[in-house]
């Protein structure tokens, strides 16, 4: 009679991690078989790249019909704001009250903070179809910025800065077809000056 031999405890775990393995890998192809992970079926493999492409369709779609809408928005926002007008003309001095953003955010003028602490005040002068940016600094005034204005076709007012920057004036009011208060971009990033009319 043959004598049974007894399994070592290495055994019993090569034995144990090789069921494992065996079982796992029949419940992977049993999963990949039923969810046709490998295009299997010909019917499935050839609706399901055009109903992605679909999908991203619809998503792009979706994307730039509300692109299109907040463009929209924004341009009706300005227009409303700018009120355009063919028919307005520019008075040759205006006066800077404030910086737009500063005093939205800290609720002061910040004129000091943006042109030095020595600031006395800021105006801005239109002459022919060039504009300067003046800083009155101790009783001596210095232009910052300058450039060339134009009249766009529907009446809002374009800037080329000397720097090469391209900005639009927003006409806050005017009376008798002169702009008497008006947003003045300048060429440095989120600043605005809001500017009235001399007398």
């Amino acid at each position: 009679m043959k004598e049974k031999r007894k399994s070592t405890p290495k055994a019993k775990v090569l034995t144990a991690v090789l069921l494992v393995l065996f079982l796992g890998s029949c419940v992977v192809l049993i999963y990949a078989v039923f969810t046709d992970v490998l295009r299997l079926n010909p019917s499935t493999a050839s609706t399901e790249p055009s109903s992605t492409v679909a999908v991203t369709e619809t998503t792009a779609l979706t994307e730039t019909a509300a692109t299109t809408t907040e463009a929209a928005t924004t341009a009706s926002e300005a227009a409303e704001t700018t009120t355009p007008d063919s028919s307005l003309t520019l008075g040759t001095t205006y006066n800077a009250d404030y910086w737009v953003e500063h005093k939205a955010e800290y609720g002061t003028p910040g004129l000091a903070v943006l042109f030095g602490a020595k600031t006395q005040g800021v105006f801005v002068s239109f002459d022919g179809s060039s504009f300067a940016v003046n800083v009155v600094n101790g009783n001596e005034s210095y232009e910052t910025e300058t450039g060339t204005f134009s009249f766009n076709e529907d009446g809002n007012i374009e800037l080329s800065f000397d720097n090469s920057d391209i900005s639009r004036v927003a006409v806050v009011e005017s009376e008798n077809g002169v702009i008497t208060s008006m947003d003045f971009p300048l060429a440095i990033t989120d600043t605005t000056l809001r500017l009235s009319l001399a007398d």
